[in-house]
């Protein structure tokens, strides 16, 4: 059996209520300041709204609400990231964005027993960089299915 072949990947680093999060940067189209969302109504509560971004309008998911993780005071450092999925422009408030780093597939591990409130098949598993940083990493595409 032939050993698979590492490959480096970019991702990006953010933190919601201090906890390290990344996804791959593929998708990433660019990341803004907050700016006002108008509400949907009768939206799911993780959905904050829509914004105008250069004349496309896009709705901006809160990943804290989504997560069910309690949210911090962080208003300075918030962003907006905003993703390009298939035919589709969505954006995501995080608490902050730190970097875009380089990884090697071989420091990825995925361990199905991880207990946390996330569900498991939002998460392709963790990060290793150095001795004592780790970031989840997350399936961002089925993060963000948009389920009636």
């Amino acid at each position: 059996m032939a050993s698979e072949e590492k490959k480096i990947i970019q991702i990006l680093g953010f933190s919601l209520n201090d906890e390290e999060y990344a996804l791959e940067i593929d998708n990433v189209q660019e990341i803004i300041k907050p700016t006002k969302a108008t509400r949907v109504p009768r939206s799911k509560k993780y959905i904050l709204g829509v914004i105008n971004l250069r004349g496309i309008v896009l709705p901006i998911i809160d990943l804290s609400i989504r997560f069910g993780i309690e949210k911090t005071d962080k208003a300075s450092k918030q962003r907006i990231i905003i993703l390009k999925l298939d035919n589709v422009t969505i954006g995501i408030m995080v608490d902050s964005v730190s970097e875009v780093m380089e990884i090697g597939t071989d420091q990825i591990f995925s361990n199905p027993t991880i207990d946390s409130t996330i569900n498991q098949e939002y998460l392709k598993g963790v990060c290793k960089l150095g001795e004592d940083r780790l970031f989840t990493l997350l399936n961002i595409e089925k993060t963000l299915e948009m389920k009636v």
